[in-house]
């Protein structure tokens, strides 16, 4: 069972699968192993070492175990008064389990993967369309300069008009050709250095540079998205596309904890027009193609060759100075169609009107629909899901509303997350069948399965339970521990059951026989709840935000499968066994 609990995180599709995938490989080797072991060397060594106390022998802790006489008698009367109530364990567990499910609804904040503890960040710049490579320098000398002035910085790196290298297994960044664009990433002294800095240096930075998207970011678990809030307006008018993202962007930029948002369909970018007259053009003996071909080289150049520098090749390109190319005037005053019949060429002003014109430059498409992406990015160390919720009722009290044919499409974490839900429970649904199977072949039972199954879902409350208990969001490590402990929690059930079925006193409704054989496997579920237990101390104490919620879910939920393996478990075994209900089943 704990093997098939672990199969689904092992078989995950898609980004998260490739990241937690082998958490339940894992898993499921060392669980096998143990069971090899169990069935093989575990017995050979208890029969050499193990032994029975000899008569008049005095008992000792370490091969007789502990005894605590009062404990023992107060544990005994506890399960008594259970088993004559059992509608008071049962209550209890259901109202525990409750309680675990109205925090993870109402109280916890929902996070997809948390920012990984890392001694660097990252950073991203993107000024207007149409600004050039030199401005995207000097803005990075600038923005390094207030980099530099806080303690703690060892190195600052920058690459401009384009994406910075990998340096972190999910940062990636497919910008390229943009002269506008600059990306890079800074060391610091330490991991608690770099949450002390980024979310002071965003806001500066955002103060220093409002000409810019300046993005101070850390660096994120998971797998990578585009922005932590996207998503995608489509409908087939460009212009109106438009409109209703400016509109959700004037909603989305007061919403609290949202430093920039932006659209990906560009409206307003300028181009350079040119009315051409084609009387004009051919008496100077200019075709139209000519004429766009010589301005496409006075503004963009002409690749002239290439310079081999190591093992890369680099473009050589010819290009105009900039005073021939820097205004609008000096542009009309080029000469384009230079050839032997017109070696001073024919200046642009002759040919035709010049003018600076509004144009489209990016219409972007999804799934064959035209689609207006809206992105925005949020303050460091922020939570999206709480920002997202808080977008979406201001988008209510706005009156915003889609014309027919239009539809909007969640992107971003919240995409990320439902995919990666959609496609755990997918694969955990048959598995969790099989788990049922397995089970109920053993008791050859399906009341005693229904019986296992419940405590282990009971067990979900319990582990949310030790989520909260440790002030951490509800986020995918959460349900990756609770969907594995799903197996282990069912084992102390499945543990006292088998023991109670064997019982002949206990079958026949004896309380004090029922209470004695679980009293007898307390020592057994109280053992290896501890030892389980045990094994996720480090982590908790570690702090780490990525492990911790794993470890306080799985830590949690087995320290409430062993109370519901001895108190619910016999309680609803007890129901079972009374004789009126006997005759009714």
């Amino acid at each position: 069972t704990t093997a098939l609990a672990f199969a689904p995180i092992a078989m995950l599709p898609g980004g998260a699968g490739e990241f937690v995938g082998m958490i339940g490989v894992s898993v499921i080797f060392a669980v096998c192993s143990s069971f090899f072991l169990a069935m093989t060397v575990v017995p050979a060594f208890a029969g050499w070492f193990d032994r029975d106390r000899v008569e008049g022998e005095k008992s000792v802790w370490w091969r007789d175990g502990f005894n605590f006489p009062i404990l023992s008698e107060g544990y005994r009367w506890t399960l008594r008064q259970s088993l004559r109530f059992p509608v008071g364990p049962l209550f209890l567990s259901f109202a525990l389990f409750g309680f675990g499910m109205y925090l993870v609804a109402a109280v916890m904040p929902s996070q997809f993967f948390p920012q990984t503890e890392r001694d660097q960040f990252q950073l991203d710049v993107q000024l207007p369309p149409g600004a050039t490579i030199y401005e995207a320098e000097a803005l990075t000398e600038r923005a390094t300069e207030i980099i530099r002035s806080y303690p703690g910085i060892e190195d600052v790196h920058w690459t401009i008009g384009e994406g910075a290298p990998r340096v972190y297994y999910n940062a990636f960044n497919f910008q390229s050709g943009v002269s506008g664009f600059a990306a890079g990433w800074v060391t610091t002294s330490s991991a608690a250095q770099t949450r002390q800095i980024v979310p002071t240096l965003q806001m500066e930075l955002r103060d220093e540079f409002p000409e810019a998207r300046f993005l101070s970011l850390p660096f994120e678990q998971g797998p990578p998205v585009n922005a932590p809030i996207e998503f995608f307006v489509n409908g087939p008018d460009i212009m109106t596309l438009n409109e209703l993202g400016e509109e959700a962007r004037r909603i989305l930029n007061d919403v609290r904890g949202v430093t920039y948002s932006w659209s990906t369909i560009e409206t307003w970018a300028l181009t350079i027009r040119l009315m051409a007259d084609e009387a004009a053009a051919d008496l100077a003996g200019v075709r139209l193609q000519d004429i766009s071909a010589d301005m496409n080289a006075e503004l963009e150049g002409v690749r002239a060759g290439s310079v081999l520098e190591g093992v890369e090749e680099i473009p050589v390109r010819v290009i105009a100075p900039e005073e021939r190319r820097g205004t609008l005037s000096s542009l009309r005053d080029a000469r384009v169609g230079v050839g032997p019949d017109n070696p001073m060429g024919t200046p642009i002003a002759a040919l035709g009107d010049l003018e600076l014109a509004p144009q489209i430059a990016v219409i972007t498409h999804r799934n064959g629909v035209r689609s207006n992406i809206i992105r925005a990015s949020i303050e460091p160390y922020a939570l999206p899901a709480p920002v997202f919720t808080e977008f979406q009722a201001q988008l209510d009290e706005a009156g915003f509303e889609l014309p027919p044919g239009y539809e909007i499409v969640l992107g971003g974490e919240a995409a990320e997350r439902g995919d990666a839900m959609g496609n755990l429970f997918g694969a955990a649904l048959p598995l969790v069948i099989a788990m049922a199977g397995c089970v109920a072949l053993v008791f050859n039972s399906f009341r005693m399965m229904l019986l296992v199954l419940a405590s282990g879902f009971l067990s979900l409350g319990y582990a949310f339970f030790g989520v909260w208990l440790f002030n951490l969001p509800f986020g995918f490590n959460a349900i990756i521990g609770g969907l594995g402990l799903f197996g282990i929690a069912i084992n102390g059930s499945i543990v006292v059951l088998s023991l109670l079925r064997a019982n002949p006193g206990a079958m026949a409704d004896d309380v004090i026989a029922q209470r004695e054989v679980v009293v007898d496997a307390t020592r057994h579920i109280v053992a290896t709840t501890l030892t389980t237990m045990g094994g996720f101390v480090p982590i908790l104490l570690t702090g780490d935000s990525f492990w911790m919620p794993l470890a306080a879910g799985i830590s949690g939920g087995v320290g409430g499968s062993a109370l519901l393996a001895l108190y619910f478990t016999p309680a609803v075994f007890r129901i079972t066994t009374m004789k009126p209900v006997r005759k009714a089943l």
